[in-house]
């Protein structure tokens, strides 16, 4: 007994059509593609947990640092004229109460005494893990 549908000519072909195997081609790298990108997604580098905030060309050595986070915390400009913070991942604000021979150019706006600059976001600080802001002694600038 013979149970085949027909012969190859008579069969219908159904889902073997030869000119829907493109289109099964183009199906199947279009799954392949997506699912490589569920899978192969790019990881999320955390902002940095500190950074050095670097005051040049002249930093004022000694001059009260106040950084506004989720909490405010104050800092002395070290002899290198850094001020290591730590941070939350969020934008921070840092703010100086510049000695009066100091000036701040464009600060932000002020914050009682100090001169703050514009937000900083952590995300785009430099690998190095540095936020510069820019102070000059009063008369050179």
């Amino acid at each position: 007994m013979h149970t085949s549908g027909g012969d190859a000519e008579t069969r219908p072909g159904g889902l073997r059509n030869r000119w829907l195997a493109p289109v099964y081609a183009l199906v199947i790298a279009f799954l392949a593609v997506l699912l490589l990108g569920a899978v192969a997604r790019e990881p999320d580098v955390p902002p940095p947990s500190t950074v050095a905030v670097q005051f040049v060309p002249n930093p004022p050595v000694g001059t009260r640092v106040k950084v506004l986070a989720a909490n405010a915390s104050d800092h002395t400009v070290n002899g290198q004229g850094r001020v290591d913070v730590g941070t939350s991942g969020k934008p921070f604000t840092v703010c100086v109460q510049l000695p009066a021979k100091w000036s701040a150019p464009a600060p932000a706006a002020g914050f009682g005494d100090y001169a703050c600059w514009p937000p900083v976001d952590p995300d785009a600080v430099d690998p190095g893990g540095r936020v510069e802001l820019v102070v000059t002694p009063a008369g050179t600038g």
